[in-house]
């Protein structure tokens, strides 16, 4: 109840809002003297000009008067954004169009930027705001920028509008703000833009037909984003702005070709992929009925399940098959060092975590008698079988695989592919040896895993919250070797490996990291050193 009371407050707040304009230089106003609709502007509700509070090019000043229990809730940078989507209510009020427009205009934009509006608003966010009035006209508002940033502004409105309601817009009606300090902002109405004047050669704007490569390279050197795209019977017809506020280095046709020809090995061989095993499971459908005329669905559920399933499965982890082209940096380990520490003699072990033999004696007696990990988790009650498994899984050693209830089950593989006798025996020319010889369900692939080792580093910290000491001991070792043998590796979806998009990805991400890593360093340094 307290949340629906504080939004019906901000509603009634925001319906005086157009009111409030103004009224800390007390020039608001006072007669008809608004300049009149310009032409294709919507009508206003009868009696009310619209903006009539926002004569063009004459500064209006806007006081926000804060609820400190709302703005506590809010960040800095979330204080400033909302701060933008109230000059926007402000604006959006102030032009005459009715309650019910005003609701259409603004449903998705939320009174305040509290977590709980995430699920039923919008948040909108950077420097620039938007709202479509109807008659294809949009309010921009956007900050009072030098010429070329403020153009870029008023192009992103644009092309976001375009694109958003599937018609050129007729036209921009511009407000642009100033933020000053924390509880004012001055906004001033500028002339508004026509539509038609946002597609020409002036506002950055180029279109084209693309028949060739020829005409995609004179495209792309030509345009810094691409903002339209249609299809029609004699090519591809796309349009694209150059920016003037700032400078690109423009992908080539090369890097296109690279990501295109990434896309197609991908589809290709999912298609493969799908098309093998859906040949597969049909075959084994088709047979098993005439070999197991008698057979139960629990029967047939656990043959299909032994003999195709898992066998799909585990070709698929293998391929390492994706759905488009990407780039990350992954965890991965140093799987055999992490193992062979694990089974080395105690003192080893302190070495490789760098844990002095004399702090051990802290963790009482017991723990300090100990020779091996074995002793010290038996001393913690955790069973040697869990270390046992994790430098099993870590060398790839078969294990024991999940229960097929714990399995992904592919649609594409079992869908429509019920247990049946088919009516004409084996299919012709098929070998049964070809698809019923399969992994044992007992035995998973011998792929390196670290899932067993970081079970048994939670298991022990779990122990030590306990206040168990050999287990608290135990948990500072498993997360030093944790940290020690893991690293980021590369991971390429899709042949980008060798490209120069997949080197720019790569050092993106890279320098991401870096930075991200360095600033870390640095608070930490100035923090240790009292500045």
């Amino acid at each position: 109840m307290r949340r629906l009371a504080a939004i019906l407050s901000w509603i009634l707040l925001l319906a005086g809002v157009a009111a409030a304009i103004g009224i800390a230089t007390g020039n608001f106003p006072k007669s008809a003297s608004a300049p009149p609709p310009e032409a294709g502007q919507s009508a206003a509700e009868p009696g009310r000009l619209p903006f009539a509070g926002f004569p063009i090019d004459m500064p209006r000043t806007i006081d926000f008067d804060l609820d400190a229990n709302t703005m506590n809730q809010l960040s800095d940078r979330e204080k400033i954004d909302q701060k933008r989507d109230w000059l926007l209510y402000t604006v959006v009020v102030d032009s005459g169009i009715s309650a019910d427009a005003v609701n259409r205009g603004l449903y998705d934009l939320a009174p305040v930027r509290h977590g709980y509006m995430r699920h039923v608003a919008r948040f909108e966010y950077g420097l620039t705001r938007s709202c479509v009035l109807g008659e294809g006209e949009v309010i921009a508002l956007i900050p009072q920028n030098e010429p070329k940033k403020r153009a870029d502004d008023l192009a992103h409105i644009f092309d976001e509008a375009r694109k958003n309601l599937g018609t050129v817009p007729a036209q921009l009606i511009v407000f642009e703000y100033v933020l000053d300090g924390e509880d004012r902002a001055t906004v001033t109405r500028r002339a508004s833009v026509s539509g038609k004047d946002m597609l020409q050669a002036a506002a950055g704007y180029y279109e084209a037909t693309i028949s060739s490569a020829a005409d995609l390279e004179k495209f792309m050197g030509s345009i810094d984003d691409l903002v339209y795209a249609r299809i029609e019977d004699n090519g591809l017809r796309i349009g694209g702005r150059k920016l003037a506020g700032s400078e690109y280095r423009n992908i080539r046709v090369e890097d296109v070709a690279a990501i295109w020809q990434a896309e197609e090995h991908i589809h290709k061989a999912l298609d493969d992929f799908r098309e093998k095993w859906e040949a597969r499971a049909r075959q084994f459908n088709s047979t098993y009925g005439v070999s197991h005329p008698y057979g139960s669905q629990a029967e047939y559920s656990m043959a299909f399940q032994e003999q195709v399933q898992k066998p799909h499965d585990d070709e698929e982890e293998r391929l390492k098959l994706v759905n488009g082209s990407g780039f990350s940096l992954d965890p991965a380990y140093d799987y055999d060092g992490l193992a062979s520490v694990l089974e080395k003699p105690l003192l080893d072990v302190y070495q490789a975590s760098k844990i002095e033999l004399r702090s051990t004696l802290l963790y009482g007696a017991a723990v300090a008698k100990a020779a091996s990990l074995p002793e010290l988790l038996a001393v913690a009650k955790v069973p040697e079988a869990m270390l046992t498994e994790a430098v099993s899984a870590l060398r790839g050693h078969p294990r024991a695989a999940a229960s097929p209830s714990s399995r992904r089950t592919f649609p594409s593989i079992t869908r429509g592919l019920g247990k049946g006798a088919p009516s004409s025996g084996l299919l012709s020319g098929l070998n049964p040896d070809d698809f019923l010889s399969a992994t044992p369900a007992t035995q998973a692939s011998t792929r390196p895993d670290e899932l067993p080792f970081l079970r048994l580093s939670e298991q022990c910290k779990q122990l030590a919250r306990q206040g168990d000491p050999a287990a608290e001991l135990a948990a500072r070792i498993f997360e030093t070797l944790n940290i020690k043998y893991r690293f980021q590796a590369a991971r390429y979806d899709g042949p980008l490996n060798g490209t120069e998009v997949g080197m720019v990805l790569y050092l993106h991400r890279s320098a991401r990291q870096d930075v991200g890593s360095g600033l870390r360093s640095l608070h930490t340094l100035l923090s240790d050193s009292g500045l």
